[in-house]
């Protein structure tokens, strides 16, 4: 069996569930823990929302420090957390220089332990759909920059790229037809996303 770590955000929490339907037999898929606190607010990360570069760096520091980061692959996503705006100035939560070294970091100690590492990249977000009661919001624009820079560092380590981003703006689909709130998805989208990353994840997984 092949042990395969799954970390990312409320978007994974969804397409999650789903992926145990199509991996191979001999893949193992493991997460972060308690994601009945994760989803009682999916805009915070608790629990098994891995949220921010940052939250994902430490957890990977947890687990080395308690000797627990033992896969044979690590998949992971950061992004939608990192650019995060907060109102009313609408600064970035993470700058670039600290998502770009974050990034690095984890696969730097993702390679001191030889485990293998692919990364899936930022789905898109629509500022229109933030209202003006909400206390933050995303740019489209901060999903292209931190997407290139996630890809820029993915090229420097020879990681690849589960580049969930194109495929869910290839589905031509948009406002409500697309989001179920400001940034997760329809079911039908969610059930997709599914099949697409558990596919990428098959051939990754040797």
């Amino acid at each position: 069996m092949k042990k395969v770590l799954l970390v990312g955000d409320s978007i994974r929490l969804d397409y999650g569930k789903y992926l145990k339907n199509y991996l191979k037999d001999d893949i193992e898929l493991y997460g972060r823990p308690d994601e009945e606190s994760a989803y009682k607010n999916l805009d915070i990360a608790v629990g098994a929302n891995g949220g921010c570069s940052n939250r994902v760096l430490d957890y990977v520091k947890e687990m080395v420090e308690s000797d627990s980061f033992n896969f044979d692959y690590f998949v992971f996503n950061c992004g939608l957390h990192d650019i995060i705006r907060i109102r009313p100035e609408e600064k970035i939560v993470t700058d670039e220089e600290t998502y770009r070294y974050n990034l690095s970091e984890i696969l730097r100690i993702a390679a001191e332990r030889k485990i293998k590492c692919a990364f899936i990249s930022t789905t898109p977000a629509e500022k229109n759909r933030y209202s003006e009661d909400i206390y933050f919001c995303r740019e489209y624009e901060d999903v292209l920059r931190y997407n290139q820079i996630a890809r820029e560092v993915m090229t420097e380590f020879d990681v690849s790229i589960i580049d969930l981003f194109t495929f869910t703006e290839s589905l031509g689909l948009v406002g409500d037809d697309l989001f179920r709130d400001h940034a997760h998805f329809r079911e039908n989208v969610i059930q997709l996303q599914a099949a697409y990353i558990s596919g990428a994840i098959n051939s990754i997984v040797k």
